[in-house]
């Protein structure tokens, strides 16, 4: 009897000395279905995917075969690597990190981008309006992006927030028990300097004449951009 569990999720060169173990009838039937089953990858992720310099991160994936973990930018590498796993890594700097798996029908690839900050680093915070936990009521419309230890880590420290250029909108910012307020006359603000960026960031902005709750009269995202630090050790 045929069993295609020892053939699914099994490298190229695995599934073919399984396929010599085989009646020639069954052969077939394995080709096909080894045809069938393009190769995949389930899960590929950084943890966190925001450091300091220095700072370790944890890359782990879950594919259907064996494959390929390279970096792109700024230095290129390249190592064979099993099916699952997991990889400690420290990069310099911004670096992005591809997974490729291939199979007898194709190939599967993904890649994650850790980012690392430096004196001066930058960040977009904030949310698309088409996020699940957006408000509108009463004119204000609100966000919130919570940043968690899992993707951020805890030496990051605020130096200032701004508005993004283009955006001459009025915002309400609350985080760590701050309130602050930018606007087209007051852009940008250090006063929440200092605090862990780690946390809850709400932002509420009221309706523009024309905007209303509930139509694509809204702005798609709301967003500022956070100046941040390496807190030393």
């Amino acid at each position: 009897m045929f069993d295609s569990e020892k053939f699914s999720g099994h490298n190229a060169a695995e599934a073919m000395r399984n396929l010599k173990s085989l009646p020639v009838s069954w052969e077939i039937i394995a080709v096909l279905t080894l045809v069938a089953c393009p190769p995949s990858i389930n899960e590929f992720v950084a943890r966190p995917n925001v450091v300091c310099a220095g700072s370790t991160v944890e890359l782990s994936w879950e594919a259907s075969n064996d494959g390929i973990l390279s970096t792109k930018a700024p230095v290129s590498t390249q190592q064979s690597v099993g099916a699952h796993g997991s990889q400690q890594v420290s990069p310099a700097s911004t670096t992005t990190y591809r997974l490729e798996v291939q199979g007898l029908s194709g190939s599967a690839a993904r890649e994650v981008d850790i980012t690392v900050i430096g004196p001066g680093g930058e960040r977009k915070i904030g949310q698309s309006v088409a996020n699940p936990g957006t408000t509108c009521v009463n004119g204000v419309l609100t966000v919130v992006d919570d940043l968690t230890t899992t993707s951020w880590p805890t030496g990051l420290t605020v130096v200032e927030v701004r508005l993004p250029e283009g955006v001459d909108r009025t915002f309400r910012v609350q985080h760590a028990g701050r309130e602050i307020e930018l606007n087209a006359t007051s852009r940008r603000s250090d006063q929440l300097g200092g605090l862990p960026v780690v946390g809850k960031w709400q932002l509420s902005t009221p309706l523009s004449v024309g905007e209303s709750c509930g139509t694509p009269t809204l702005p798609p995202n709301l967003t500022i951009v956070v100046n941040m630090e390496c807190k030393s050790s």
